[in-house]
């Protein structure tokens, strides 16, 4: 009863090929993180369906093995002359849909399926065997397709919730409450849906009373910050106090754009000058305080977009102007011009980088000459930060 070649590379796919790491076209093409989702998820429910329907028919197979064995025992017991006969053929279909029931669970083995966890059961019926899956079992047992369909209204989620997956509204219930680490078993994991958007800077988060997040290989301490608008996450308990953070799904393009404000004349030349502070025009919390600088709200890929006009007023002056952005106490770009009378310079500095939930940005000018002045306009002056993903 072996597999079709079909079925055994849906099998195949599902083991080795889905994942929750970036997705790459060439380097992981299985990716479900950077966006990968909207490529693989498609195809993997496609591959579940196909395992789970494989499973099935191993089962309807075991389970026609089964019915053969209680006919013939029928058909003994309607023998009055062949009555030691009739008890034997009984006792064989017994055996027989035991084994039909052990056959079943192990075409999963075979297939290279996880242990089928909560909700998954084997049941009998009088005709002999079969495995009992609906969709939502199926998913569970591949362990590769969250549901999120219990809806997080506050409370300590805690080993007995072990393979639960949740949606929680950040805007109404900003803390997803998970029980003190070292109380859960390792391998213990749930799934996580943020929707919604926070009220405030770092108002949302994934919070432990004892024990530590860990993210992209980085110690997140108890508290792990969550930008909401649709991101997801698989938690995974792998260490003594541990909880490793999988991204699954990232809230892409989330940005933040504000003006550049203040007197518009730029000092130096001993040190860097601070983008002046204004307020930000849009209604998603990616940073606290000011266009010009200050800490990230939640870990993950930004790219800071600084733009700024120049103009020189003085006749006859030609002076150098520098524009700098700043992240982890480094520099990671800059633009420098030499200006002249008159001219009106566009410097424009972007950046991409990860950066780690605190970690502070700034936006920084520099001049030799207090003849150099800059344009706070909109449209003129600004800055954008922009979350690309986990």
């Amino acid at each position: 009863m072996s597999y079709t070649a079909s079925e055994q590379e849906a099998i195949d796919r599902l083991k080795t090929k889905y994942n929750s790491n970036a997705y790459n076209p060439t380097t992981n093409p299985g990716g479900f993180a950077n966006d990968g989702h909207q490529e693989n998820f498609p195809d993997a429910l496609e591959d579940t369906g196909t395992v789970a329907q494989a499973v099935g028919t191993k089962a309807d197979e075991a389970n026609a093995s089964a019915t053969a064995a209680a006919n013939s025992e029928t058909a003994a017991g309607q023998s009055e002359t062949n009555a030691a006969a009739s008890a034997t053929a009984a006792g064989n279909s017994a055996t027989a849909a035991a084994a039909s029931e052990t056959g079943a669970a192990a075409h999963l083995a075979a297939a290279g399926l996880p242990t089928p966890i909560v909700n998954d059961r084997l049941l009998m019926t009088e005709g002999g065997a079969y495995v009992f899956k609906d969709r939502l079992e199926v998913m569970r047992a591949l362990g590769g397709v969250p549901t999120f369909d219990l809806v997080y209204t506050g409370g300590t989620i805690a080993a007995a919730q072990n393979g639960n997956s949740y949606t929680i509204d950040v805007s109404t219930h900003p803390t997803f409450s998970v029980a003190d680490a070292t109380t859960l078993p390792v391998g213990w994991s749930v799934t996580v849906k943020a929707v919604g958007n926070p009220t405030g800077y770092q108002t949302a988060s994934m919070a432990l009373p004892v024990g530590n997040f860990e993210f992209a290989g980085e110690d997140h301490g108890f508290l792990f910050y969550l930008l909401g608008n649709g991101e997801s996450f698989r938690l995974v308990k792998t260490g003594a106090s541990t909880i490793q953070v999988i991204a699954l799904g990232s809230a892409a393009d989330l940005s933040v754009l504000g003006t550049l404000a203040g007197s518009g004349q730029l000092f130096g030349p001993t040190s860097w000058t601070s983008v002046p502070a204004d307020t930000f025009s849009e209604d998603t919390f990616l940073t606290q305080g000011t266009n010009g600088g200050g800490p990230v709200t939640a870990s993950g890929i930004y790219t800071i977009d600084v733009s700024v006009y120049f103009i020189v007023t003085t006749a006859a002056v030609s002076a150098l102007a520098y524009l700098n952005i700043i992240a982890k106490s480094k520099n990671h770009s800059y633009w420098w011009g030499n200006l002249a009378t008159g001219d009106g310079w566009r410097a424009n500095a972007v950046n991409t980088m990860r950066l780690t939930q605190g970690d502070v940005v700034n936006a920084q000018l520099l001049t030799g000459d207090t003849n150099v002045f800059y344009r706070p306009y909109v449209g003129d002056s600004s800055t954008r930060i922009s979350f690309l993903g986990r």
